[in-house]
């Protein structure tokens, strides 16, 4: 995490958060904060995207965390590892969608 955020000038929660803000089918990540630079924290993970490589990076590192969970266990089968297996076709098209978006 420490290596893909330096790679942005990120810190490893917003790079974090940027990560499932990306996973396909999610909309929203709730974070409580107690502090208000808690907040200036979390709002440095929008605007911008991970390039696709370090997004699956990530994915293959959370991956051993969460295998042996029951897709309830694992916020119902959001993993991009579930993602792929079961529908290839939405996880090739939210790395579409990052490209198109990254090129406007």
């Amino acid at each position: 995490m420490k290596e893909v955020a330096a790679k942005y000038g990120k810190t490893p929660g917003q790079t974090g958060l940027r990560w499932l803000l990306d996973q396909e089918g999610i909309t929203a990540v709730s974070v409580g904060v107690s502090k208000p630079e808690q907040v200036d924290e979390n709002l440095g993970a929008l605007d911008w995207r991970l390039e696709p490589v370090n997004w699956q990076r990530l994915a293959d590192v959370s991956w051993p965390l969460s295998e042996g969970l029951e897709p309830w266990d694992t916020l119902w089968g959001w993993h991009t590892k579930n993602t792929y297996q079961a529908r290839p076709h939405l996880y090739k098209a939210t790395y579409s969608a990052i490209q198109n978006e990254d090129k406007k």
